[in-house]
């Protein structure tokens, strides 16, 4: 059994009951605010692959959805079955602070499938009450929040923006600081921060930024003159 947290910030506690180990990459936004446990078979047999996993909230805010990509496979094979992409995954009732919930997930099993089945999780995100992201924007995150121009830059370059949910960079967050004189985003970006992936898939996810904020400007952004750091992020694309 394996999970994996990363563009989500979120800390995975794992105690595996097999041979295989967490791979576990986390930021000190969220470390220790959002408590998973290893996915369990929730049923066995039959024509559906469900299962359970304990969710414990420690942040201030409840929450309402986890954002996950998941692969479903049979315990010792490499190659999954079936692999899920980034997807929304609702949670009736949400889980209030302090509290702690199992939520289910699982899939319509294969013919050919073997077991014993596990579930990898990727967590990317959680949502607050209000389909807020926890792992971008307000109180959880020593994170600045982002101005509202440039939130207006985020939401006006989003709208070109195209990430290959397959790759690497497609798990990246990125922080880049942004000068715009006249409406005109100029070609010096920077990157200021990058979380949820190695060197190579910030990099990628940064040109990625990169280009979609020249290609998407057209006749100028509607924002004042000066500089800004906007932070783009798969979750991004979601609100």
């Amino acid at each position: 059994m394996r999970i994996q947290c990363l563009s989500a910030f979120i800390l995975v506690l794992s105690s595996m009951a097999t041979a295989s180990s967490a791979d576990v990459e986390v930021s000190a936004c969220l470390e220790g605010a959002i408590i998973f446990a290893e996915p369990v078979r929730a049923s066995d047999g039959g024509r559906g692959a469900e299962f359970s996993m304990a969710v414990t909230n420690h942040l201030k805010v409840a929450i309402s959805a986890l954002a996950a990509e998941i692969s479903y496979r049979t315990e010792g094979r490499a190659v999954p079955w079936a692999k899920e992409g980034v997807d929304r995954l609702p949670i009736p009732g949400g889980i209030e602070p302090g509290e702690t919930r199992d939520i289910r997930f699982g899939t319509r099993r294969g013919q050919d499938w073997m077991d014993p089945l596990v579930a990898d999780v990727v967590i990317h995100d959680a949502s607050g009450p209000n389909g807020e992201s926890l792992a971008v924007q307000g109180d959880t995150c020593s994170t600045p929040q982002m101005s509202e121009e440039a939130q207006a830059l985020l939401k006006a370059a989003s709208k070109c923006w195209v990430v290959d949910v397959g790759g690497a960079a497609a798990r990246v967050s990125v922080t880049v600081g942004v000068t715009v004189a006249q409406g005109r985003v100029g070609r010096d970006l920077l990157l200021v921060s990058a979380a949820g992936g190695d060197d190579l898939a910030a990099e990628t996810a940064f040109q990625n930024v990169r280009r979609t904020l020249l290609r998407c400007q057209g006749d100028g952004y509607a924002v004042d003159d000066g500089h800004y750091e906007v932070t783009f992020s798969p979750q991004s694309l979601r609100r």
